[in-house]
């Protein structure tokens, strides 16, 4: 489920273990006293308590936001190399409080602005639609599981490359069809879409393979 796929991100070296100082780590989440391997990653790397919240809360997030910001140009001036942050929430998606863009959000100003001080951003939800579009729109890169025809429907409107709905429909299902697999979406990536193993897929027209990704259609 999310709750182990954040484990392996969050705690293999091989991916992004070495990459955050704990005390640069901030987790929002539903489920810190209740899920055992979120604390194991606030055990294992160390996370300070005063970094934990149980809550999804605009005004502590901005608080967060304001200080990490602070800190960046704090080392920007003193010709230091600013430190890369990590901001967590993890199920919080039940409150609503993530799906709709309004006025002061705090996750839409990180989603928004929040790289260009070396925050990262990591979000879980049960369903895509309990993101907003502002939130969907600027991530660099989703992580997706097996879903409903009307959630694969939101996801193709945003993220299809493809040249047919029904071809994306397709791919989507056959790669997220076993338990546990997941969709990559990844941005930075030439390919684009991607499948548990982090393979690439391949999405060239016209029968091609120019980008040496499986072809699953």
């Amino acid at each position: 489920g999310k709750s182990s796929f954040l484990g392996n991100l969050l705690l293999r070296k091989d991916m992004y273990r070495d990459d955050f100082k704990a005390e640069d780590i901030y987790i929002f989440s539903g489920s810190l006293k209740g899920d055992k391997k979120i604390e194991t990653i606030i055990k294992e790397l160390d996370i300070p308590e005063e970094n934990l919240f149980d809550r999804y809360n605009d005004d502590e997030i901005n608080i967060v936001y304001d200080m990490l910001v602070e800190d960046y140009n704090e080392s920007i001036a003193m010709k230091e190399r600013p430190s890369q942050k990590l901001i967590l929430f993890d199920d919080l998606s039940y409150t609503n409080k993530m799906k709709t863009s309004k006025k002061e959000s705090a996750l839409d100003r990180l989603m928004c602005n929040g790289r260009k001080y070396l925050i990262s951003t990591l979000v879980t939800a049960q369903k895509y639609s309990q993101l907003n579009t502002t939130a969907r729109e600027n991530c660099s890169a989703m992580i997706l599981n097996k879903c409903s025809n009307k959630q694969i429907e939101l996801i193709e409107a945003d993220v299809n490359f493809m040249d047919s709905k029904r071809k994306f429909m397709e791919l989507f299902k056959t790669i997220t069809d076993k338990k546990f697999s997941t969709f990559i979406v990844n941005f930075s990536n030439k390919t684009i879409y991607q499948d548990s193993n982090f393979e690439d897929i391949c999405i060239c027209k016209n029968n091609k393979n120019d980008c040496g990704g499986k072809k699953l259609l």
